[in-house]
């Protein structure tokens, strides 16, 4: 529990949330340790899509957490480290070597994301340009 001017939470907070205050530098310092972790479990085998998922966490925790103020309450939150060590040890610990249906799923959802996140602007793109007269195609 941490207690702070009487106030006492369950929530703890980890060395990624404190190192990410650091304005610009310590997003990139705590992205660089969680990927040791990623590293760690491509030694032990882990599988691809089960990696691909830990570089997700990864990505998510220092894109939000650069965000300034409202990223470091983010990453008090999202955990990063806390998810991909619990996937490392479902995998190594637990012996299960098949990922799951989720695994496949958070990547399929992820991927479609950043599909949409790339095609829905340049078809807005098109559109505007049309309707102003400047027909792009």
């Amino acid at each position: 529990m941490i207690q702070t001017s009487g106030v006492t939470t369950r929530k703890r907070i980890g060395f990624d949330a404190i190192v990410g205050l650091v304005p610009g530098l310590g997003d990139v310092v705590s992205g660089v340790f969680s990927l040791a972790l990623v590293f760690q479990a491509l030694h032990f085998g882990v599988p691809k899509v089960v990696l691909v998922r830990m570089v997700v966490n990864v990505l998510v925790d220092v894109v939000f957490g650069a965000v300034p103020i409202v990223g470091d309450l983010f990453d008090i939150g999202w955990k990063a480290n806390l998810r991909n060590v619990a996937l490392l040890e479902r995998f190594v610990l637990d012996g299960e070597r098949r990922p799951s249906r989720g695994d496949y799923l958070f990547v399929a959802a992820v991927a479609a994301s950043l599909v949409l996140a790339i095609v829905v602007p340049f078809l807005l793109l098109v559109l505007l340009l049309n309707w102003l007269g400047r027909p792009l195609v």
